[in-house]
C-alpha cells in the first residue's frame, strides 16, 4: 500500500470547514471509522482526525479507446462522442480517500490524499467536474444574504458575484445549478417575496388597508388612527441565517411602558419562510382587556433569535419612554419554560430577571401529565405521580421540594414523604411504583435553578407580594395567539393579518376613549364559562382496550362517521375514564328520579344492560355529533358501558340516566329509530 498522491497544505479561509473534502467530484463509497492520532508537524505536536472513504468509481463510455465519464449521481447516460453509446459503472475503486484535518476547529490546515496498492491510482478516467464547488457557493450564499432578490439569470451575468461563476466552476455556467445554491440557502434567510414584502410593507399591505378605512372616516378619526398606528414595521434584518422583524405600533409601545405584568410565547402562524411568531402581551387598563404590545417574526426559534427580538423591542420602547428603562420598571414577566426564551430575557433583563420571571402553571401540570402516562403502570399510580407533582409549587418548605421530586424519580419511597404536608391513604402506600425511576431526567431538568425558582414558591426570588398578585399562567398571550394564526402559509396573508389585529386593537382604544365599552360583560364571561364547564362534562366518545380494562384509549370519531376505526388525526392518548370520559354526576340521585322520557331509573341497574339508548355526544377535539344510538352492554367501573351504533368500537361512559345527556328510548322508540 502507498500513498499515491496527497496535496499540499492549504490554510485558507473559507466559511465551510471541510470544503476539500466536499469539493471531490468522484462519489465517495463506504468508510472507515474516524480515528484521532498525534503526529508532529516541525517542532509542534498536533492531533489530527483522519477520516478514510473508498472512491465509489464513475459511469464511463461503453466504447474501450474512450475516456468520457461521469459521476454516478448524474443522470445522463449518453456519452457525448459516441451518442449511441451508454455510460457504464465502473464499479468500487481500489483507491482510498485520506482526508487529514486538525481536531482544534481554529487551525485551518488541511491535508488530502489517495491511498493505493499499485502505482495508476484510481482505475478510471478523471470524470467531468459536475460540482459547483464550496467556493462558488460560498459567493452565491454571500449573495444571497447581501440582497435575496438576485435571481440565477442576474448572477450568470457575474450580477451579485466577483466574477463570472464559470470563471469559479464550469458548472457555474448552468442556471438551474446557480438557481438550487440560492434556494438552499433562501430557506434559511427568508425568500426574495418575503424580504421585499418586509422592506415594501408601508407600501404593499399597510397603505392598502389604511386608505380602504380612510374613505369611510371623518378626518379627525383618520389623523387619530394614523397616529396610534404609524409606524408599524420598526425593525427587520436577513442576515447570517436569521431574519427577523419587530412589529409595534406607537399605542403598542405606550401600553408596554405602562404595563406591571407582561406575558410572552411562541406561536407557529404557518408561514414558510417567517414560522415563529413570537407575541408579547399586557392589559390595557382603557380598554380592560389584554392586548399584544409587541410582535416579532422569526425565522428560527433559538437564543440569537430571542435576544435580537427582545432587546430590539425593549430599546424602542425605552427610546420613545425613557421611563420604561429597558424594561427594569416592569415588576413581572409570565413566559413558559422554553430554555432559549428564558436565557435571551435574562441576558436582556440582566441580574433583575430572577426577580421579575415567572413560569406557567398550566405548562407545568400538563408536562406532570405527561410524563405520568410514561413512568407510571396503573391509575392509581398516575393519579399519585400527578398528585405529589402538584404539590410542589405550593410548599413552603424548600427542603420538601428536593424531597418530593426524589420520590417522584423513585430515589426516595414514597414512605419518606413528610406526613403533615402530604397525606397518603393505606392503598396509595402500598403502591409499587416501579417505573417512576424513569423519571430521573425529567426531575434534573426541574431541579435546575432557573426552572425552580420558576414555578415553586419557597424556591422563587420574586417579592411575595407581586408573586401573589401576578398572573400564574401564560393564558392572555395563549390567547392572543389563537388570534395572531391567520392559518395559511403566505407572507402577504400573514403579514396583514397581524396588522388588522393590530388595527383592531387601535379602533378598541379611540372607542373606549369615548365611552364606549369594548370589554365582553360579566355576563357574557360568565356564560363562555358556563358553556366551558359543561363541554367539559359532556360524555365523551371513547374506544376500549381488550387488553386491559382498566386503560381506555382516548379518541375522536372518524371524520368519516361511517368508518368504526380511529382515523390518523385523532388523539392517540392513553385517558382513564374518569378523568374525562365519564359522567361525573352523582349517582345516589338517579334512584327516585326519572328521565325526560318519563322512565323510572335505578341506580345502576343491571337489567338495564340491553337498553338502548340516545348519548349526546362530543369527540375528544371538540366536535359535535349530537344524539347518537348505543346501547348499554354492561356496568364498567360504577358507570353504564353503551356501545355506539354508528361506531361499533367506540363506548360511553355514564352513571346517571336521568342526565340530558342520555335518552333511555321505549319500545315505540327503538321501532321508531330503526
Amino acid at each position: 500500500m502507498m500513498l499515491k498522491t496527497q496535496s499540499n497544505q492549504r490554510n485558507v479561509e473559507r466559511q465551510q470547514e471541510h470544503f476539500m473534502w466536499n469539493d471531490i467530484s468522484m462519489g465517495k463509497g463506504s468508510g472507515f471509522p474516524k480515528k484521532t492520532h498525534v503526529i508532529q508537524l516541525g517542532n509542534e505536536e498536533v492531533t489530527v482526525v483522519i477520516q478514510k472513504n473508498y472512491c465509489s468509481g464513475v459511469k464511463k463510455c461503453s466504447a474501450k479507446s474512450c475516456n468520457y465519464a461521469t459521476s454516478n449521481r448524474r443522470r445522463e447516460n449518453r456519452c457525448i462522442i459516441h451518442e449511441l453509446n451508454g455510460l457504464e459503472p465502473t464499479g468500487r475503486c481500489p483507491g482510498i480517500f485520506v482526508y487529514i484535518y486538525p481536531k482544534e476547529k481554529s487551525d485551518k490546515r488541511r491535508w488530502l490524499g489517495l491511498l493505493t496498492n499499485d502505482d495508476n491510482g484510481h482505475n478510471h478516467p478523471c470524470p467531468i467536474s459536475t460540482k459547483p464547488g464550496t467556493e462558488l457557493e460560498e459567493m452565491v450564499a454571500d449573495c444571497v444574504q447581501r440582497d435575496p432578490t438576485k435571481k440565477p439569470a442576474d448572477m450568470a451575468k457575474g450580477y451579485g458575484l466577483p466574477c463570472f461563476p464559470g470563471a469559479i466552476s464550469i458548472a457555474g455556467a448552468n442556471k438551474s445549478c446557480l438557481a438550487n445554491i440560492r434556494n438552499k440557502y433562501l430557506v434559511d434567510t427568508g425568500s426574495a417575496t418575503a424580504v421585499n414584502l418586509v422592506k415594501r410593507f408601508d407600501i404593499l399591505i399597510k397603505a392598502q388597508i389604511d386608505s380602504a378605512d380612510s374613505a369611510h372616516q371623518d378626518e379627525d378619526t383618520i389623523n387619530q388612527l394614523k397616529e396610534m398606528t404609524t409606524p408599524y414595521l420598526r425593525w427587520w434584518t436577513a442576515c447570517n441565517d436569521l431574519f427577523v422583524t419587530v412589529f409595534m405600533t406607537p399605542q403598542m409601545c405606550e401600553t408596554l411602558s405602562l404595563s406591571v405584568f407582561v406575558e410572552a410565547d411562541v406561536t407557529f402562524p404557518g408561514c414558510q419562510v417567517l414560522k415563529y411568531l413570537l407575541n408579547i402581551v399586557a392589559f390595557n387598563e382603557l380598554t380592560l382587556k389584554w392586548q399584544v404590545v409587541a410582535r416579532a417574526l422569526m425565522s428560527r426559534m433559538t437564543t440569537e433569535s430571542y435576544k435580537t427580538a427582545f432587546h430590539k423591542i425593549l430599546e424602542i420602547v425605552t427610546q420613545e419612554h425613557p421611563s420604561f428603562k429597558s424594561g427594569q420598571e416592569t415588576t413581572a414577566w409570565v413566559v413558559d419554560f422554553s430554555d432559549a426564551q428564558a436565557a435571551a430575557l435574562e441576558d436582556t433583563l440582566g441580574d433583575i430577571s430572577r426577580k421579575v420571571i415567572r413560569g406557567c402553571k398550566v405548562h407545568y401540570i400538563r408536562l406532570c401529565h405527561k410524563i405520568a402516562e410514561k413512568v407510571c403502570s396503573g391509575v392509581e399510580e398516575r393519579e399519585l405521580f400527578i398528585s405529589i407533582a402538584r404539590a410542589i409549587p405550593e410548599l413552603e418548605d424548600s427542603n420538601h421540594v428536593d424531597v418530593f421530586f426524589s420520590v417522584l424519580c423513585g430515589q426516595l419511597s414514597l414512605s419518606e414523604l413528610p406526613k403533615d404536608v402530604f397525606q397518603l391513604s393505606e392503598k396509595q402506600a402500598e403502591l409499587p411504583c416501579a417505573g417512576w425511576f424513569k423519571a430521573r431526567s425529567w426531575v434534573d431538568w426541574w431541579r435546575r435553578p432557573r426552572h425552580t425558582r420558576m414555578i415553586c414558591t419557597s424556591v422563587k426570588e420574586m417579592n411575595n407580594e407581586l408573586w401573589n398578585i401576578s398572573p400564574a399562567t401564560t393564558n392572555a398571550v395563549e390567547s392572543k395567539n389563537k388570534e395572531s394564526r391567520p392559518h395559511t402559509t403566505s407572507v402577504k396573508a400573514t403579514l396583514e393579518h397581524i396588522y388588522r389585529c393590530d388595527r383592531a386593537t387601535a379602533y378598541d382604544v379611540v372607542a373606549a376613549q369615548q365611552g364606549i365599552p369594548v370589554a365582553p360583560s360579566q355576563t357574557i364571561r360568565e356564560k363562555r364559562r358556563r358553556s366551558q364547564r359543561q363541554w367539559r362534562h359532556k360524555i365523551k366518545a371513547v374506544e376500549s382496550s381488550v387488553a386491559d380494562s382498566e386503560d381506555i384509549l382516548q379518541i375522536s370519531p372518524d371524520q368519516d362517521a361511517s368508518t368504526a376505526g380511529p382515523s390518523k388525526t385523532c388523539i392517540k392518548r392513553k385517558q382513564h375514564p374518569e378523568s374525562r370520559c365519564r359522567e361525573s354526576a352523582p349517582a345516589a340521585k338517579v334512584s327516585h328520579k326519572q328521565n325526560r322520557r318519563g322512565h323510572a331509573t335505578n341506580c345502576l341497574d343491571k337489567k338495564m344492560t340491553g337498553a338502548r339508548v340516545m348519548v349526546d355526544t362530543v369527540g375528544t377535539r371538540g366536535k359535535k355529533y349530537g344524539f347518537q344510538k348505543a346501547q348499554i352492554v354492561g356496568i364498567e367501573n360504577d358507570s353504564y358501558k353503551a356501545q355506539y351504533a354508528e361506531w361499533p368500537t367506540h363506548f360511553a361512559y355514564f352513571s346517571d340516566l336521568t342526565s340530558e345527556d342520555v335518552i333511555v328510548l321505549k319500545a315505540t322508540d327503538k321501532a321508531s329509530t330503526s
